[in-house]
Formats: C-alpha cells, structure tokens, sequence
C-alpha cells in the first residue's frame, strides 16, 4: 500500500479509484488527507478510500486542488477544513450531498461549511482505531445525508410506478441496513456493560486514543507486565508485544480458520457453526498467525444470531483465559500449538450491506437454520509447553 505509485501528486485526480467508487452505486468515495501508520491503512484502505498523506502539510490550495480534481464525497480531515478549500470543493460539485468527518475530539466545523451545504461530523472518542470509527461515522452520516437530499429528487424523476416503488424499498434497505447496525452495537453494550464496571476488578485503566501511541506504550512499559492480554483492537506494535515474556490475544474467531475481523459473523453466515468460536493465541507480528492456545466454543441455540455468539465467545474465553492465567501463576504449563496454513484473511470492508441484507432475509424467512450445539473448548493437537 505504500509507494509514489499509489498515492501520486495530492492534486492529481486517480481517475481509476473514481471509476471503481461510482461504478459501486452505495460506494462513497472517501478522501484521507493525512498520514496513517501501516497497519491502519491495511484496515482502511479500499478501491474508494483516496490516501493523500501530504495534503496536511501541503496547505489549504493543495487541498482545493485535490478536492475540485477528485470530488470525493467524503473528506476526512485531522481538525480544520479552511473554508476556501470548501468552497471550491462546493463548486466542483454543487449540488452534491458533501461530508467531512474530523478525528479529533476537540475540532470544530466553520459555521461557513453549513451555509455550502457541507455536513460536519466529529468523531467521539474510541477504545479502537480512530479511523476505523471516522469510516464507521461516515458510512453512518453519508448514507443518512444522501438518503434525505436525494430521495425527493429521485421520487420527482421516476417515471412510472414501478420506479418509484423502487425508489422507496432503496430508502427503506438504507434505514434497515442502519436500523441493524444500531441494534446489534447496542446489545452487545447491553452484554458487556455489567462486566466492565469500575469495581470489578483491580487493575489501573488509561484512556489513549491509539492503542500503539507513546502515551499507551509508556503505561505499559511502566507497569512492567508478566503478561499482555490484547481484546478487541487494532494491531500492536511489535515493540508493544516485546515488553512482557507473554502476550496473548482473544480473537473473535475460530481460528486458523477465521482470522482477521468479523470472523464469527462469516462463520455464521456461511452456516459453519462447528468453526463458530473466539480464539487464544500468542499475540506476534504477523496478525492473528501466532501459536494457539485454545479455542473456545460457546453453546449455539436456534434462536441465535451472529452478535448473540459473538459476546458469548468472547465473554466465555476471557475467562477462560483468566483459569489459564491463574493456573499458570501457581505453576502449570501453557501449552500452544503453531497454527496450520489454512483459513482465510477476513476485512472489515468485506463485510458488506449486501451480505448483512441477505443474512438478514435468510434468516427472517426461515431459510438460514441454526442448529443447537453444545460449548466446548478445543486444544490444538501437539501442543508444546511455553518456554
């Protein structure tokens, strides 16, 4: 993802990702103005994610320039958009439903944004990767924006019936689509709220807004850990690993099998639920590939989704992992086995709408059994002691 090829002069329009993003009609087409660490940009960076890292640094003509050449829908900026740089994004394309999403905390929009018609988000503070809540955001208010400038219009231009029932079931998927997004982060919110309370447990909690950002690794330097335990984040820094003899990840998904992000989702919906569970795997360099130590299976009902396993899992082998952690304080041995060369590398970019809607009908139509299981817990064979 890196190199003069990929990103080009900041005012040069790549008119091939244009192509790409418009040919994808719910596609928006997302301009990043500022630099990201390689691992961020291995999660974010898609046909319709523009990376332009020097425009920061560039000034605000350099922007203007970008935004007339490219006309992104979305921009996504550190703190400021300088309103000459709106204005000829405007111009470029007036008319246009336009986004800007700032991922710091504290920036505030123009009040000369509003009178252009452009729409200004900020994103909230995150326990995960900033830029993947900023995208999040974006689809989130893009989608919301373009649904209510758009819909007249398209209702005003349908020609027949039939169109304009179209029109209005497109509307209606957009407002499902979301609608699901809202309910499945407010469960498992539900799910995880009475475990995560302040009184429960012992330890010393630190807010950074990066996992991998010195703030984060001088707190873990100074505790001087026996053991890092990494849930529900983006990559750690190698650097960050190496402070502790052990670092374990609990990942949400079976693995070898599933790796990457969402992996119980895609288990599900390819109706593998015997590969349906979170992992406990030494935490190295190369992402969810290190030596695994179990895997845990929860109990799988009928009635079950997706977000219901999810929490189950990962609530299930978090203590899991504490039984391990404990034992091996008082003596035992962890075991680990290296993972075989099998499974797949799952994204967030590709868990998409479509996949979600057509999940969604499989199972409200009856077409999509889940089956009961009982939980379980899998140790890989030829396990070896941790040295």
């Amino acid at each position: 993802m890196t190199g003069s090829s990929k990103y080009g002069r900041a005012d040069a329009p790549d008119k091939e990702s244009h192509r790409k993003a418009q040919k994808r009609k719910c596609a928006m087409l997302i301009l990043l103005s500022y630099a990201v660490p390689q691992e961020t940009q291995d999660e974010i960076l898609a046909d319709n994610v523009l990376y332009r890292p020097g425009l920061e640094h560039q000034g605000s003509q350099a922007l203007a320039r970008a935004l007339t050449a490219l006309r992104p829908d979305v921009l996504l900026v550190r703190s400021h958009l300088e309103p000459r740089a709106a204005q000829a994004w405007r111009t470029a394309a007036p008319g246009a439903p336009r986004l800007v999403i700032a991922t710091d905390p504290a920036a505030v929009g123009d009040p000369e944004l509003a009178a252009l018609g452009i729409v200004w988000r900020t994103v909230a503070y995150t326990d995960g990767g900033v830029e993947l809540a900023a995208l999040a955001l974006a689809e989130r208010s893009w989608t919301k924006t373009v649904s209510c400038a758009e819909l007249p219009a398209r209702l005003a231009r349908a020609a027949t019936r039939r169109a304009r029932w179209v029109t209005l079931v497109g509307g209606g998927i957009v407002n499902l689509m979301t609608a699901l997004r809202l309910a499945r982060t407010a469960y498992r919110r539900r799910y995880f709220a009475p475990l995560s309370r302040e009184e429960s447990w012992g330890g010393q909690r630190k807010a950074v807004r990066w996992i991998n950002a010195d703030g984060a690794r001088a707190a873990v330097a100074r505790s001087v850990p026996d053991v890092i335990v990494i849930c529900g984040t983006t990559y750690v820094h190698p650097e960050v690993l190496a402070m502790a003899p052990l670092a374990v990840n609990v990942h949400g998904g079976h693995l070898p099998h599933y790796k990457g992000n969402h992996g119980i989702f895609f288990a599900y919906e390819r109706s593998d639920f015997e590969h349906i569970g979170a992992s406990l795997h030494v935490a190295t360099a190369e992402l969810d590939g290190g030596e695994l130590i179990e895997v845990v299976r929860p109990e799988v009902f009928p009635h079950d989704h997706d977000e219901h396993l999810y929490c189950r899992a990962v609530h299930a082998a978090a203590l899991r992992l504490c039984a391990l952690l404990e034992a091996l304080e008082s003596g035992s041995p962890l075991v680990f086995a290296p993972q075989p060369p099998i499974g797949r590398t799952y994204r967030h970019r590709d868990r998409t709408p479509g996949r979600e809607l057509r999940l969604w009908l499989r199972r409200r139509l009856g077409l999509h059994p889940v089956p009961h299981l009982p939980a379980a817990v899998e140790r890989p064979p030829g396990a070896s002691h941790l040295p």
